[in-house]
């Protein structure tokens, strides 16, 4: 056996380990599936599993499905809020109305945060926006005394306003809005005389759902997602599968563009992206009210004479689908070149659609990612991620998707990821 396939043998017989044998008993042979384990990512660690994969930079760990998760971002997402951590430096970047407190201990991220209520409260103005694109406007907050909080966001003619009622420990809260001029002024404060404690503000571009917080005004994120070894007993595009469990971030929110999942492609130049030949990639898009690839799950094959299809069998216009779910998603499939072919999806280990079509080969990777697909980035936690050397039995499938329910959670030391993963839904 090959060293990459041994590491993935070993990762894939390591979680077979915790399953009981009645349990593997009722789950079928889990045996023939083991052998077309080609990788395998647990996302235990940020460190790479096997030989030639790369995590880069650092996708943070959180609290997974299955011990631990990677959660995988967009890629030069920047914090347009000056003063981001609240300290009150300098002082003519958050307009203090009446007297908010400034305090130097008790943030969520830093030390430095700040009480406001209804008569004293700060305000913000952030400018160089687009007209018509979409923000998100978030901070994390609590109080002592069950106050309120209360957002409000002021773009030329669109202004939205919302109010919730905070707990002792912070929690994040964000509003999403359009931009109706080039500016907007953010106001933060609380609806009655209880204080809330308010800190690491952010506003950012594209999206209606926050990033991790970004500490750092106007200064890209770095790029997040896992490289795979491209090499033939890894992945070949013309039979495999691609297993792997996530929790979107953006369930019952709004997009601008789309969340890479998986992709993998040749490199070839092309002119436009209706020229691009030999490439598999699965994205999912977030647009409200659209239906197909729109707002859904959508996995696409290019041949090399650029014939592509596209199968979307994950909508989200689904009421099953709520805030913080996590989704165990398949896709599995075999090509024979210029003959009937199918791909099949299975959702949570029960099918969720299937597509028949005809292609011409797929020429073998250069490349393949976890978590990113053509400038799109999960925007999710992913975790248990697979690539099998050939399409699942429904059986197989139903067993992969119950198989993780047996590992215990382990703790997350990071103090900044345990903080955001408690208030993650």
């Amino acid at each position: 056996m090959r060293m990459l396939n041994m590491f993935a043998f070993v990762g894939f017989s390591l979680a077979l380990a915790v399953i009981s044998r009645d349990a593997m008993a009722a789950e079928g042979d889990l045996a023939a599936l083991r052998r077309a384990v080609t990788y395998y990512q647990g996302c235990e660690s940020l460190k790479p599993s096997v030989p030639g994969e790369k995590v880069h930079p650092f996708p943070k760990l959180f609290p997974g499905k299955v011990g631990h998760a990677f959660r995988i971002e967009r890629r030069w997402a920047v914090n347009l809020v000056s003063d981001p951590d609240v300290t009150g430096r300098p002082e003519d970047v958050w307009l203090a109305v009446g007297s908010p407190q400034w305090l130097s201990a008790g943030g969520w991220a830093d030390p430095a945060c700040a009480a406001v209520n209804r008569e004293n409260y700060l305000r913000q103005v952030v400018d160089g926006l687009k007209i018509g694109a979409l923000y998100c406007f978030s901070v994390y907050a609590r109080s002592d005394n069950g106050g309120s909080l209360v957002m409000a966001v002021k773009s030329g003619a669109t202004r939205k306003q919302t109010a919730w009622k905070v707990a002792p420990r912070f929690q994040r809260f964000h509003i999403a809005f359009r931009a109706g001029s080039t500016m907007a002024t953010l106001t933060l404060r609380g609806s009655g005389k209880d204080p809330v404690v308010v800190d690491a503000v952010q506003m950012e571009y594209g999206k209606s759902w926050p990033r991790s917080f970004l500490a750092r005004t106007r200064k890209p994120a770095g790029c997040e997602w896992v490289d795979i070894p491209a090499r033939p007993e890894v992945f070949h595009p013309m039979k495999a599968s691609v297993a792997f469990w996530l929790r979107p971030e953006w369930i019952g929110e709004e997009s601008m563009g789309g969340m890479g999942l998986f992709n993998a492609e040749t490199d070839e130049p092309y002119s436009s992206y209706a020229d691009k030949k030999n490439f598999i990639a699965i994205v999912a898009y977030r647009h409200p009210g659209e239906k197909g690839w729109g707002n859904g799950v959508t996995i696409t094959f290019s041949d090399n004479t650029a014939t592509r299809k596209s199968f979307t069998p994950i909508s989200f216009d689904d009421r099953r689908f709520d805030p913080g779910t996590w989704l165990h998603i398949i896709f599995s499939w075999e090509i024979e070149s210029g003959r009937d072919s199918t791909c099949v999806c299975y959702l949570n280990g029960k099918e969720a659609g299937r597509m028949t079509f005809r292609l011409q080969h797929i020429a073998p990777p250069k490349t393949i990612t976890m978590g990113y697909s053509a400038g799109a980035y999960a925007d999710a936690l992913m975790d248990e991620f697979y690539l099998f050397n050939r399409p699942l039995t429904a059986l197989e499938a139903a067993a992969l998707s119950r198989l993780n329910e047996t590992f215990e959670k382990h703790p997350v030391s990071s103090r900044r990821a345990s903080k955001e993963a408690e208030q993650a839904p």
